[in-house]
């Protein structure tokens, strides 16, 4: 099913999306604080994938310096929405395959909350996704 749903099935299933990942790897997230997702993003550039990471700055989610650093420490580049957008988006692009949805990268909205995602497969609608994400990128501001 292309369904995701917290606390039901989504650290599972983003856990095998990220994993699916053999060329590259796009998130976009509000904040990933969720350690088994962090940990399965930095394994995937472990194994040779390029990753690329977007989080709302540390100004208003104070977390993401921790994730900034840890994603920074693996070689992962990671950029901030600060004045550009606020960035309540949730999303992971894999091999082109993306995830969009309601939860964040965080235990409780995976494994307490009720949340709401799908896997999006079709080329046309990926593409559009992939789109918004590099638009994104190429406006946020690089971590220190």
């Amino acid at each position: 099913t292309r369904l995701i749903l917290s606390p039901n099935n989504a650290t599972q299933r983003l856990n095998e999306l990220i994993a699916s990942a053999t060329t590259t790897l796009d998130v976009e997230s509000l904040y990933v604080t969720d350690s088994t997702i962090r940990n399965a993003i930095g394994a995937a550039k472990n194994r040779g994938v390029t990753v690329r990471v977007i989080l709302e700055s540390p100004q208003d989610q104070s977390e993401n310096t921790d994730t900034t650093t840890y994603f920074k420490n693996v070689g992962i580049p990671v950029k901030y929405a600060d004045s550009q957008f606020y960035l309540h988006a949730k999303l992971i692009i894999a091999d082109g395959t993306a995830f969009v949805g309601s939860q964040n990268m965080s235990p409780t909205a995976l494994s307490h909350n009720r949340e709401v995602g799908a896997l999006v497969f079709e080329p046309a609608a990926e593409q559009i996704i992939q789109q918004q994400f590099d638009a994104d990128w190429n406006i946020t501001t690089p971590a220190p």
